[in-house]
C-alpha cells in the first residue's frame, strides 16, 4: 500500500497480522456495525437521507455566509 491508503476488511473474529519492511505508521480503526443502513454523501456518512440532506443544506448555508462575508 501507499501512503494515506484505505483498507477495509470483511467482517471477522480472526487476527489481523501487519508486518513492516520500513518505518510505517498504521491505524486501524474498528467498531459493531450499526444496527441500521447508512447513507453516504460525497465527504460524510449519516443515519437517513433526511440527515444528509439537513448536513449539506447546513454546509450550503455556512458558505453563503462565509462569501457575503468576504472570508471565501
Amino acid at each position: 500500500m501507499e501512503g494515506g491508503e484505505l483498507a477495509i476488511f470483511e467482517p471477522s473474529h480472526g487476527a489481523i497480522d501487519v508486518h513492516a519492511e520500513a518505518e510505517t505508521e498504521f491505524v486501524l480503526g474498528s467498531s459493531v456495525p450499526h444496527p441500521y443502513d447508512l447513507v453516504l454523501g460525497s465527504h460524510s456518512v449519516h443515519t437517513s437521507p433526511a440527515a444528509l440532506q439537513a448536513a449539506e443544506q447546513r454546509i450550503s448555508e455556512i458558505k453563503r455566509r462565509l462569501q457575503s462575508e468576504g472570508r471565501l
